[in-house]
């Protein structure tokens, strides 16, 4: 990843005597972020070097945890890019169930989630995702979320 897309994603951080270090060189998810929700082909890039090994990781607590809950139990994934991701990951569940809202209280949410994203910024990641009504019209069972906390 960070051969892709540049040392300037990495955090910095201050060493004891005031120069910048970036040992270890753990990744700023926002500098990243602002660099693939602002470009289709390098968000596909990111995707096609995480989401095989995110894929290869969910299968294994799958099965993991399919062993561990025994005969006739379920194991539940909160997977939120499951079409995205492809049919690879969406193979892996026998029923898909999306938890939707409307596109006007997703980005709400999403900005008082991130109040240090603009609202630019809410919008790339909500527009770099597949649309709410796709996912909808794809599930096997919906649940609507439009509501409060209460």
């Amino acid at each position: 990843i960070i051969r892709e897309f540049g040392t300037d994603i990495l955090v910095k951080q201050k060493k004891d005597d005031g120069t910048t270090t970036t040992t270890p060189p753990p990744i700023d998810r926002r500098k990243l972020g602002e660099i693939i929700f602002a470009d289709n082909t390098k968000r596909r890039k990111l995707n096609s070097m995480t989401h095989p090994r995110i894929t290869k990781i969910m299968l294994k607590r799958i099965i993991l945890q399919g062993f561990a809950a025994g005969t006739g139990n379920v194991v539940l994934a909160d997977v939120p890019l499951i079409y995205e991701a492809g049919w690879t990951m969406r193979a892996l569940f026998g029923t898909i169930i999306v938890v939707a809202t409307t596109p006007t209280i997703q980005l709400d949410r999403l900005i008082k989630r991130n109040d240090d994203l603009t609202r630019k910024q809410c919008e790339e990641r909500i527009a770099s995702q597949m649309d709410i009504t796709k996912k909808v019209k794809l599930a096997d069972f919906v649940i609507w979320n439009n509501g409060g906390m209460e």
